[in-house]
């Protein structure tokens, strides 16, 4: 299993199968649907698992722009 330093999971989409997130937290998750298409939703990580079924990777939900 690869581990991802706290940079790259803003960065770049982290298969589920390689690692989980370490906080719970909401995160951007790339799910398959009934369709074998894949769509982006925000999801909810805790207790070990997401709300969502069919999480193929994830991703921390980026900061906002800093607007002054």
């Amino acid at each position: 299993m690869k581990e991802y330093n706290f940079y790259e999971t803003f960065t770049k989409w982290i298969l589920v199968e390689e690692m989980l997130p370490k906080m719970s937290g909401r995160y951007l998750v790339t799910v398959e649907n009934f369709k074998n298409n894949t769509m982006v939703e925000l999801g909810y990580f805790h207790d070990n698992k997401f709300d969502i079924t069919n999480v193929i990777a994830w991703r921390q939900v980026p900061l906002p722009y800093p607007y002054k």
